[in-house]
């Protein structure tokens, strides 16, 4: 009996679910292909009928829920544009964090499993597919010139920081911002109330001030 459409979708993405809580859990490399569609209720064939390889498995995960990040990124910064106001640092941050705060929000556990996995993409900086998943996420098909106007609008807010310092501190933003998020008490909630909106949302502005603050800061000696 041949599979249909519907099903051949749900299994598909059953197995990029599982994918990014067994790879936040036991690492990029750590996790195997067994243990994934184990836990995806599917079977190893699934994995290069669907996505070919391990690596084409990675690159769906990252494309699946990082291409609404990135459009909405790119709305944010033609919207910031057409104002012609110079950039400052914390122009940078709300552009970093709030997309991010959005597909949080609007996907709830889903986007929350989704920042688990990223982090832990970070964290696996020798991982064997560390460097697919990098490549991935700085110069995925959708928009690549995102990284290149956010380094532009840090360089005008810090003029006096060198390229290379600026560059370092953009990817300390983005490591610290996915870190933290993922790091704080109330990932493990719902924000149902408003009790738990508002601690997501002071804890975003309390963030920002931060990340802001680091951007600013004089060049190092």
């Amino acid at each position: 009996m041949p599979i249909t459409q519907a099903v051949k979708k749900d299994t598909k993405a059953a197995i990029m679910d599982a994918a990014e809580i067994v790879m936040a859990e036991h690492g990029i490399d750590g996790a195997s292909i067994r243990a994934i569609v184990a836990k995806a209720g599917a079977n190893t064939a699934a994995i290069h009928y669907h996505f070919n390889s391990r690596e084409g498995l990675i690159e769906a995960m990252i494309r699946r829920r990082g291409k609404s990040v990135s459009l909405r990124r790119l709305e944010m910064i033609r919207e910031f544009d057409q104002t012609g106001a110079a950039p400052a640092p914390i122009d940078v941050v709300n552009l970093l964090v709030d997309p991010m705060i959005e597909l949080l929000e609007q996907q709830g556990e889903a986007g929350r499993r989704f920042l688990r996995f990223l982090v832990r993409i970070q964290f696996d900086r020798r991982s064997q597919s560390h460097g697919t998943a990098l490549h991935i996420l700085k110069e995925r098909e959708h928009h690549p010139e995102i990284r290149i106007r956010l380094s532009d609008m840090i360089g005008q807010a810090c003029p006096e920081v060198s390229d290379t310092e600026l560059e370092q501190r953009l990817t300390m933003t983005i490591d610290t911002m996915l870190q933290s998020f993922a790091n704080a008490e109330f990932m493990s909630t719902e924000w149902e109330t408003d009790e738990q909106h508002g601690e997501l949302l002071h804890y975003t502005a309390n963030l920002k001030t931060f990340l802001a603050a680091g951007l600013a800061a004089p060049a190092a000696k």
